[in-house]
């Protein structure tokens, strides 16, 4: 399993005036090429299902190093690094029609038993590709409120659901649009941290640090459901 390449282009409800992308349909546009890519390998949502398994993701983030636009073709490519213990490393890239690189992103994935909702250890034995990315390497940064803000409700209608029925990871990102007023962003970061079913109530909380805005999500109880940290 290599890297995964596919053109596209932008349309200009995805596109704020400066160019920014939305985050919920990068976030889109991840998912589907991610699909894609493990489906061409065997290893796709069906594939798995058959165990009685699920992909998962853990945790995502991205940087936009320019703004984009509806008159250029993009080229969007994945690929898996070494896989660490249960977890997969997938990253992004979004390159100009010269090549030059618009976009890095990375995520973390498992997988998950879809009747026990624990993660399986499997090994798909993936091929590594490996960009060295500085922005990659980084890692993900530690995200946490310190003057928490309530920031609305969301109750989890079927709408919201994907095949595996829990709550598709694009909805999240368009919950911190509604959070935050604002869905365009050229750093975004996000963890998903426990699965959502129909009927459960989300509560939101945000807080505003000079230029990061952080959105969080939880139960009634508290259990943290999302975290996102973002800079316009």
């Amino acid at each position: 399993m290599g890297e995964y390449k596919r053109k596209f282009e932008f349309s200009a409800d995805e596109l704020s005036s400066q160019g920014i992308m939305r985050a919920d349909r990068l976030l889109y546009h991840f998912q589907e090429i991610a699909s894609g890519h493990v489906a061409s390998e065997g290893f796709g949502i069906e594939d798995i299902k058959k165990d009685n398994c699920i992909w998962v993701l853990s945790k995502l983030k991205y940087r936009l190093y320019e703004s984009l636009s509806t008159d250029e073709e993009y080229v969007i490519s994945t690929c898996q690094r070494k896989k660490r213990a249960v977890t997969y490393f997938r990253d992004y890239f979004i390159y100009g029609e010269d090549g030059r690189v618009v976009l890095e992103g990375t995520s973390q994935w498992c997988v998950l038993n879809f009747v026990t909702r624990k993660v399986e250890k499997v090994d798909f034995g993936v091929e590594n590709v490996d960009h060295n990315s500085e922005y990659i390497n980084e890692g993900f940064p530690k995200i946490r409120i310190d003057e928490v803000s309530p920031a609305g409700t969301h109750v989890v209608e079927e709408f919201d659901l994907d095949g595996n029925m829990h709550t598709n990871n694009c909805r999240y990102a368009e919950f911190v649009g509604d959070i935050t007023g604002d869905c365009y962003y050229r750093d975004f970061v996000i963890y998903f941290n426990k699965e959502t079913m129909r009927g459960d109530e989300i509560l939101f909380y945000s807080e505003k640090k000079e230029e990061i805005t952080i959105a969080e999500g939880r139960l009634e109880d508290y259990t943290m459901v999302f975290q996102a940290k973002m800079k316009a």
